[in-house]
């Protein structure tokens, strides 16, 4: 496992944290507001607060409903601020001994976090965990800020695996093994996945890429990203994408290339455009499969 330093203890990320969290029946979860940030706190220290326990500490009754929340975190690399927003499921347990397996998604071009709420992630989630038994499971949801900026010397996703990621597992109870990782995404997201799952074999465990044009020079990169991950260790892949999608032909590239090198996975060739419609249709079988491995045990 790929180790990711981070040491900071004199830069700060906001902490926007829920006054209110409302007790909840399972049937029907509804979407949950986030409040504006209202402390900072050095990075050294604190503690994400909880849907299930604030900052101080203080317990709450267990929510029947999954909650989301954002945070903000000093990027370095970014030299700015790296936004993101956290799924956390229904009863979550801050001080379970049973590690969550996570999720990372990414937005498209000219979109934000928001996006993963407009098509319905907390209900979907929520449905996943509740009604068809998977073991309950946390969702990251970082934000692109300049995501005008060319994929060249690039380092969003740096900010993801060397910053964000680590500091999501030194403060949350989640799983830090590759096999309870996945990360996926929409658009330009589902190609910056690409490329950190398939350049980071030993971080992630699953690649979701939907209705993906890939950035340019990743397709050729392909064959050298595939070839230096051991057979034993090829990351699950889903693929899709709508078949009136103006990106179709990059897509279809993609999964060709992956047959072309042998490489196992699922593909998708749906109706639909490059739209939220699209992706709020499909949403429910992308965490169906990006969660499949994480079954409740029956027994």
């Amino acid at each position: 496992m790929r180790s990711h330093p981070f040491n900071r203890t004199t830069h700060h990320f906001f902490l926007f944290l829920m006054p209110v969290f409302l007790l909840m029946g399972c049937a029907s979860p509804a979407q949950t507001a986030v409040q504006t940030p209202t402390e900072e706190l050095p990075t050294s220290t604190v503690q994400l607060a909880t849907p299930t326990e604030d900052a101080a500490g203080t317990q709450h009754l267990c929510e029947r409903s999954g909650t989301i929340q954002s945070f903000n975190l000093a990027s370095d690399l970014l030299n700015d601020t790296l936004s993101f927003d956290i799924y956390f499921p229904p009863c979550y347990d801050p001080h379970t001994t049973t590690p969550y397996p996570l999720i990372y998604l990414l937005h498209g071009q000219e979109q934000d976090a928001s996006m993963w709420q407009d098509i319905g992630i907390q209900a979907a989630a929520d449905a996943l965990i509740l009604e068809q038994s998977r073991q309950p499971f946390l969702i990251v949801m970082p934000v692109e800020q300049y995501y005008f900026r060319s994929s060249e010397n690039n380092h969003y996703p740096d900010a993801i695996l060397q910053e964000l990621l680590p500091m999501i597992e030194s403060n949350l109870p989640v799983c830090a093994e590759r096999e309870c990782r996945a990360i996926g995404g929409v658009s330009r997201g589902g190609a910056w996945a690409v490329r950190l799952a398939l350049s980071n074999w030993d971080v992630f465990g699953a690649l979701g890429a939907h209705s993906i044009p890939l950035f340019n020079g990743d397709l050729d990169s392909l064959p050298d990203w595939l070839s230096a991950i051991p057979l034993a260790d090829l990351p699950r892949i889903y693929a899709d994408v709508g078949s009136t999608d103006p990106a179709v032909k990059e897509a279809y590239a993609f999964e060709q290339e992956l047959n072309a090198l042998g490489v196992p996975h699922e593909w998708h060739l749906n109706s639909g455009r490059h739209n939220e419609t699209y992706w709020a249709e499909q949403l429910p079988a992308y965490l169906a499969w990006y969660t499949l491995p994480w079954m409740e045990d029956s027994n």
